[in-house]
């Protein structure tokens, strides 16, 4: 999975530890124990991997960021991330898919 820098380093760092996605088909295939590798946007060179530790899945991006504190999605402020979110997903995606909360165990190498 592609990451921009600043969710990527906070993964990599461990200030995040719940990645969200839309529960499109391809995130409907992932399980629980499957490993995740993200790769940092835009060369796509650095890499960390992950063990996905449990899947969350939910209507809204609002109740799944109601549902956990805040700082595990590597934020402190619930309107920025809402807004951060909608500048990537349109509301008629988040609608059609519902959203996925992917919690993550990185694993070092």
């Amino acid at each position: 999975m592609k990451l921009q820098p600043g969710p990527f380093q906070k993964i990599k760092s461990g200030q995040k530890n719940i990645e969200v996605r839309l529960n499109d088909e391809k995130r409907q295939k992932l399980n629980v124990n499957d490993m995740i590798i993200f790769s940092c946007l835009p060369e796509l060179t650095e890499k960390i991997k992950c063990r996905i530790v449990d899947l969350f899945h939910y209507q809204i991006f609002k109740e799944l960021f109601d549902s956990f504190p805040i700082n595990r999605f590597g934020y402190d402020d619930e309107d920025e991330l809402l807004s951060l979110t909608y500048s990537i997903y349109t509301p008629n995606q988040e609608k059609k898919y519902g959203v996925l909360g992917i919690e993550v165990e990185l694993i070092e190498e």
